[in-house]
């Protein structure tokens, strides 16, 4: 999801982010009921483009799960939700994230880096492919869940018989000691014979089918109204939301953003 625009006030700051008409990505995997392996590294195949982007930046996300994934009308994904997101030039020491996602050393407190976001989609594509996280998935408690995930061995559903070349990718993904998780970055992910299938540059340009195309509402009028400017917001603004609007101030000027 794009920041369009970031503004300001004396009293807020504001963001203007892209509008994503879709479903996300937790909803969709319910939808369809049965993920197919196709329809598994399609997905996985988004995500690593997305996630290398962010990489590239020296952008670690810190919180990927399918909450956090928008599946837009065209039927690819959107990242969502920056909150944990973080410039990391090195290692970083906070614990956050969603306990099923976190990888063992940022449980650990001794420190991390960027390859936490390669442990939490390596959790998203077991769940895509097997409906479940691969640890502790019938636990709520997040200490319960740190534990089980710090000390219990990666193991695959008896009645699934997943291909060696993607449960390959999987046990990478998945490798306790970060060091080894994929060291080599997302080239040699991308170089995976469970990859092979994909044209990563027609992938870019949105010329592979996806598998999905999540039913979208009509805006609503008043906001396309808006949108066209035939309508200002005051008018279409509730009493509560008017109430809360900051009282003006002749010291903001007209660049309100340039501080950003």
């Amino acid at each position: 999801m794009k920041l369009v625009k970031t503004l300001k006030d004396h009293k807020r700051i504001y963001f203007v982010l892209e509008y994503v008409r879709g479903m996300d990505l937790f909803d969709v995997i319910r939808k369809m009921q049965i993920v197919s392996e196709d329809d598994s590294r399609f997905y996985t195949s988004c995500l690593i483009v997305i996630l290398q982007h962010l990489h590239d930046r020296d952008i670690i996300y810190r919180d990927l799960k399918p909450e956090n994934v928008v599946v837009d009308e065209e039927g690819y994904l959107k990242l969502i939700d920056f909150g944990t997101a973080k410039i990391v030039n090195g290692r970083t020491y906070t614990i956050v994230g969603t306990p099923h996602y976190m990888a063992p050393e940022v449980i650990l407190r001794k420190g991390y880096t960027v390859a936490v976001d390669y442990w939490s989609l390596g959790v998203l594509l077991y769940e895509l492919l097997f409906e479940r996280v691969p640890f502790a998935d019938e636990e709520e408690d997040p200490m319960v869940i740190y534990e089980i995930v710090l000390t219990a061995r990666l193991k695959y559903p008896r009645l699934q018989n997943p291909m060696n070349e993607v449960k390959s990718v999987i046990d990478q993904l998945l490798n306790k000691n970060p060091s080894l998780r994929m060291g080599a970055g997302f080239e040699k992910l991308k170089a995976h014979p469970w990859f092979a299938f994909i044209d990563w540059e027609k992938l870019l340009s949105k010329e592979i089918k996806s598998p999905y195309l999540p039913k979208v509402k009509k805006l609503d009028p008043d906001l396309v109204l808006q949108y066209n400017g035939d309508k200002s917001l005051d008018e279409f603004m509730v009493k509560e939301e008017k109430g809360d609007l900051p009282a003006p101030s002749g010291k903001v000027s007209g660049r309100w953003d340039e501080d950003f």
